[in-house]
């Protein structure tokens, strides 16, 4: 019986994750530099200094850092920039990822 429910189960988790939204995505006036730039001071801020790194090319960026075994990205595109956090717990994943955009 636990074998047939284990992918149900996966799903599950899966789906929860995907609705507990650990990213957010919000247009802006910023130009990609300019996001790059506020994207390194909010993720500093926010303790996401580990392994604190920007990476892409152009006009598509990301900078990343660890907090622990969080992980907070936000990416910078023309018009828009997206914060994500990645981790266990998806409540302190969505906490983390308040306090990295009230920093912008």
């Amino acid at each position: 019986m636990i074998h047939r429910s284990l992918p149900y189960l996966v799903a599950g988790c899966a789906l929860a994750f995907a609705i507990g939204g650990c990213s957010s995505s919000q247009y802006t006036n910023l130009t990609v530099p300019q996001c790059v730039a506020e994207a390194k001071l909010a993720l500093r801020d926010a303790d996401f200094t580990q392994n604190l790194e920007v990476t892409g090319v152009g006009d598509d960026r990301a900078v990343s850092g660890e907090h622990g075994s969080y992980r907070g990205s936000v990416y910078c595109v023309p018009g828009k920039r997206t914060v994500e956090v990645t981790g266990l717990d998806l409540a302190m994943a969505q906490f983390y990822k308040k306090s990295i955009i009230k920093r912008f």
